[in-house]
């Protein structure tokens, strides 16, 4: 039979805790995450090419109308504009969302009407 020394059983003890207070706080973050996004932006943008599957690319502008020289890829995720006839060219505004697993999406919610 083995008997473990007393710093043996203090560091078991430690490590123990340890875990048990690791536990605690990811269970704890855990209840606090949710699906939905954590970060929203409003943008201007116009739009490079039409719609194609919902998803069409753009050049990303401020609110004021500069341009930020970022392409992205605008998402309608109802096909409410792109199958409205949004063409190249067309301008409107998106929020951008970045989600838990920061993958940035660009959802729009508004375009100019022709």
């Amino acid at each position: 039979m083995i008997v473990a020394d007393d710093s043996l059983k203090r560091r078991v003890a430690e490590l123990e805790r340890t875990v048990a207070m690791m536990e605690t706080m990811m269970f704890r973050d855990a209840a606090r995450r949710s699906t939905t996004p954590i970060a929203g932006r409003l943008w201007r943008f116009t739009l490079n090419e039409a719609f194609s599957s919902n998803t069409a690319e753009a050049d990303l502008l401020r609110l004021d109308g500069t341009d930020t020289d970022r392409d992205v890829d605008v998402y309608d995720p109802l096909d409410i504009f792109g199958g409205g006839g949004a063409e190249s060219g067309d301008a409107g505004f998106c929020i951008e969302q970045l989600d838990l697993d920061g993958a940035r999406h660009y959802v729009v919610i508004q375009m100019e009407c022709p």
